[in-house]
């Protein structure tokens, strides 16, 4: 879930026109990938383990709304060629919607856990991702340095890079789809 997260992110990013020539420093976005596997990863387990009972879904929630929100900065701080600002208000809405709705779809996947309630939590947190990244983004300002900066050819072009990114994620989701079936079928033979 994380990988996916940040893949819409990192795609999205590549979509942004900016006055100026960027690239992006690879340790930062590391991080950012690993932020967004970690803390969803947790908040994950949190939830489905009740390991903190009524306090699992809130707990969880946070966990993964910071971990979303931390990945967007985190993976926005990794832009090079252009100074950024950003709106404090917006940057604490986005934050808060990040954690609002990813409580909301923890509910909605762990309450009940019928197929309805599971498909309304994906969406939630479809939606949750969008909304997040698209308030950061409207408090985001973007403006030319007063220095010359050397930047790095990349190896692939924003488009290029983008349709790698997505063409990955899309096979790594598939992947996780076929080995949850198969367990699905081996589990249901051995009962």
């Amino acid at each position: 879930m994380g990988s996916t997260i940040w893949s819409m992110h990192f795609v999205a990013m590549m979509a942004v026109e900016v006055p100026v020539p960027v690239s992006y420093n690879i340790v930062e976005t590391i991080a950012s990938i690993v932020v967004a596997i970690v803390a969803t990863g947790a908040g994950l387990y949190l939830t489905r383990s009740r390991a903190l009972g009524v306090w699992s879904i809130p707990v969880g929630g946070v966990l993964m709304g910071l971990g979303i929100a931390g990945m967007h900065y985190l993976g926005m701080s990794a832009i090079r060629g252009c100074g950024l600002a950003y709106e404090l208000q917006l940057a604490l809405a986005s934050i808060a919607v990040a954690i609002g709705a990813s409580m909301a779809a923890l509910w909605f996947t762990f309450t009940g856990r019928g197929f309805l309630t599971t498909l309304a939590g994906g969406v939630v947190q479809g939606l949750a991702i969008a909304s997040m990244h698209y308030t950061a983004m409207a408090a985001t300002s973007y403006a030319p340095l007063d220095i010359r900066v050397d930047l790095v050819a990349p190896l692939f072009s924003q488009n290029v890079l983008a349709y790698l990114i997505a063409t990955a994620i899309a096979a790594l989701s598939a992947g996780n789809l076929v080995l949850l079936g198969l367990i699905s079928a081996y589990r249901s033979r051995s009962a």
